[in-house]
This record gives C-alpha cells, structure tokens and sequence, in this order.
C-alpha cells in the first residue's frame, strides 16, 4: 500500500504562521495533553485493553492523527504496532463532503450565511472569543 496523499488542510494551513511561529491546524501542546488524558481517563474507567479490542480510524489531517495517538498511548497501547485506518479526503466520510454533495454544500452554505450579519460579515451569534467564527471562516 502507497502512503496516503498529503491533506490538503494541512498543506493550506501551514501557509499561516501565527503569533509565536506555530501553524495553524497544528495540534497544540494543550491539545496533545487533552488527548494523552482523555486515553488515561479511558483507561482507568475501562482498565486496560490489548490491541486487538481497539479499532481506531481518523482522518488523515496531521493534527487529527496525532490527537488519535495521544489517546491511544494514553491507553496504554504501543501506536506503531495498532493499524489505524486514514482515508484520503476524496474518499473521507467523517468529514461534510461539500464538494461531492451539492445539497451538502447549498445547506452548509446557508448555514455559514445565517451567521454572519451583513454589516461585518462575521458570526452574528454570541461567540465568546470568536471561536465558532474563525472555524466557520475556514469551512469551503
């Protein structure tokens, strides 16, 4: 098997470096900590698991991937020995594929409309930190 095509997120995302020279769509090291404790939660609620009781799956943005691997090595799992299934965004189904869903697109689109107000163009709903916003405004 061919190693799966570079995700465009990323490849988009990279281009804008922020404050401080990270990237945006980077995983944080918040976030990597987030994920390392939800594994070590999960883990402790449920006890251990071997690898093969666990089916893992994410898209193959970097960020998401590396998120999926802090939860598992929180659970305690060697990552390098578990398979994890990634997809290609032509082929993505835990993602809205707006460009292959034409009705998908039109109600997304709609929704995006719904919530920006005519004078600023931005989120017209309370939005503490402008976080719903800045998410919308990255969605096609």
């Amino acid at each position: 098997d061919a190693p799966p095509r570079p995700s465009l997120v990323d490849a988009s995302q990279r281009k804008h470096v922020l404050p401080g020279g990270g990237r945006s769509g980077e995983l944080t090291a918040a976030g990597w900590a987030q994920a390392r404790a939800l594994g070590e939660a999960l883990r402790e609620r449920y006890g251990a698991v071997s690898p093969d009781e666990v089916s893992a799956r994410t898209t193959h943005v970097s960020r998401c991937v590396l998120t999926l691997r802090g939860v598992l090595l929180g659970l305690g799992l060697e990552t390098s020995r578990l398979p994890v299934d990634t997809r290609h965004a032509t082929e993505e189904t835990m993602t809205p594929a707006t460009r292959r869903c034409p009705s998908l697109a039109a109600h997304w689109q709609s929704c995006r409309a719904a919530l920006r107000t005519p004078e600023t163009g931005h989120a017209s709903a309370p939005d503490p930190g402008g976080h719903f916003a800045s998410l919308i405004a990255k969605v096609p």
